[in-house]
């Protein structure tokens, strides 16, 4: 099994920190990124987002709607289908960084449901030309409990190596 580093800067949902939705008792999930990423747009261009914390959500299939905050507009990106095995009350979202992978960031939302949508990112904006995979089932299950114990034992570092 391949190890993974994380790199939980937010998490959202499971949190009293996410942005309120559209119903008030239900809390978006939130992600933020420290230092500017490069995603792919909906349409296919490179869009580069800049470092601050954004809502999450599901926007269509194979599409994240990202949310920025101070009244900007939100923005879409594109994802790919993933299923996962975990029991969660509500969405969650996770940036995830793969060892020996540094300049790439799968965000990840996690879908009560087994559902599921992971959108691979770059600091760089270097795009690899191998087909895009998503994180598989171990690697989701391994940053779901390192973000569990993140979350029992503060971290004074965003970044966690499992």
């Amino acid at each position: 099994m391949r190890y993974l580093s994380l790199f939980l800067i937010a998490f959202g949902a499971l949190v009293a920190t996410g942005l309120a939705s559209a119903d008030q008792d239900v809390q978006r999930p939130t992600v933020t990124f420290d230092r500017a990423i490069h995603f792919t747009a909906g349409d296919g261009a490179d869009m580069q987002l800049a470092p601050g914390t954004y809502g999450v959500e599901l926007a269509a299939q194979e599409r994240l709607r990202l949310l920025p905050g101070d009244n900007q507009p939100p923005v879409e990106i594109q994802a790919t289908s993933l299923v996962h095995d975990e029991s969660l009350p509500a969405p969650v979202s996770m940036a995830v960084i793969e060892e020996g992978q540094e300049d790439e960031v799968h965000l990840v939302l996690l879908l009560p449901g087994g559902q599921g949508l992971d959108a691979l990112g770059s600091f760089s904006g270097t795009r690899s030309r191998a087909v895009v995979l998503a994180l598989n089932t171990v690697q989701l299950n391994t940053a779901v409990l390192a973000f569990a114990q993140i979350k029992t034992t503060p971290q004074k570092s965003p970044y966690l190596t499992v």
